[in-house]
């Protein structure tokens, strides 16, 4: 049944060639606008597995239903390009902290890695070949805890230049920071369990996207490269990759009727484009 529902609700995605994912030495960023009408969103349920519907049913409120139902949908989606393999057919484990990776019944799994995120009705998704990735957004907002925030996960150099931010530019420079930080531990697959005052990043505006060092050690930490990805207005994200000499692939998926929307924005190498700050380690 999984094969008859790959090809009955992705047509116009199996017209695009499979890639076994990005090509070696990219790294592809997919943003999507998860809030845009999609008739039919109880369709999607068909290609999720047990486990995702059964987390589908646990929402409350119908539009965070929806939203994840087709956040999920997406990233099938985009898997099934870069594996050949049938979105509904993937399967997928989970590390010890939550982080999620293709399971080892699924051809090529070692070798395509992602990372995803999500903050309101903008999702991103990461992919590239053979190195763990972790990217992450935020909506810019006000929050009332920002400084019980800080106190508690930014390290004491990131919120001394924090409290030298002017004032209207505070909440950027917040989620600038926490994106950072959330990005390098879900690279490392430490999630929550990461203690996060241990290692600082670039927090300035205008400073390029930087792990400086970790528990005190910046050869460790130039091993890594920092992006800072701004890709919707009143949003930033980041990405982390231990590894400096990939280029970005930066697209955007466009949510037809069938899901099936795969549209390609814009695509560098070594300089910055349309808003996206590579770190000063970052090539």
């Amino acid at each position: 049944m999984l094969a008859d529902v790959d090809d009955v609700f992705w047509p116009q995605f199996r017209l695009i060639p499979p890639e076994i994912g990005p090509p070696s030495g990219e790294i592809h960023v997919w943003s999507a606008k998860i809030d845009h009408p999609i008739p039919s969103v109880d369709q999607l349920l068909n290609i999720l597995d047990e486990a995702e519907r059964f987390r589908a049913d646990t929402y409350q409120i119908d539009r965070d239903r929806r939203r994840f139902i087709v956040r999920r949908a997406i990233l099938r989606t985009l898997l099934g390009h870069y594996t050949g393999v049938g979105p509904g057919s993937l399967q997928f484990h989970y590390g010890p902290q939550g982080k999620p990776g293709l399971a080892t019944s699924t051809p090529v799994f070692q070798i395509v890695h992602f990372s995803v995120s999500h903050s309101d009705g903008l999702s991103l998704y990461a992919f590239t070949l053979g190195r763990e990735l972790g990217v992450d957004v935020e909506r810019i907002r006000q929050i009332s805890d920002a400084d019980s925030i800080s106190e508690k996960f930014f390290s004491h150099r990131e919120r001394s230049l924090l409290s030298m931010v002017p004032r209207s530019q505070k909440q950027e420079a917040f989620f600038n920071c926490w994106t950072r930080k959330e990005a390098y531990v879900k690279a490392t697959g430490d999630g929550i369990t990461a203690q996060l005052d241990h290692f600082d990043v670039s927090v300035a505006l205008g400073e390029p996207a930087r792990l400086i060092n970790l528990d005190g050690d910046p050869i460790r930490a130039a091993a890594w490269a920092l992006y800072d990805l701004k890709l919707a207005e009143n949003y930033t994200g980041a990405l982390a990759i231990k590894s400096s000499k990939e280029s970005l692939v930066l697209r955007e998926y466009t949510c037809a009727n069938d899901l099936a929307g795969l549209h390609s924005n814009f695509e560098y190498g070594g300089q910055a484009l349309l808003g996206l700050t590579p770190g000063a380690s970052g090539w």
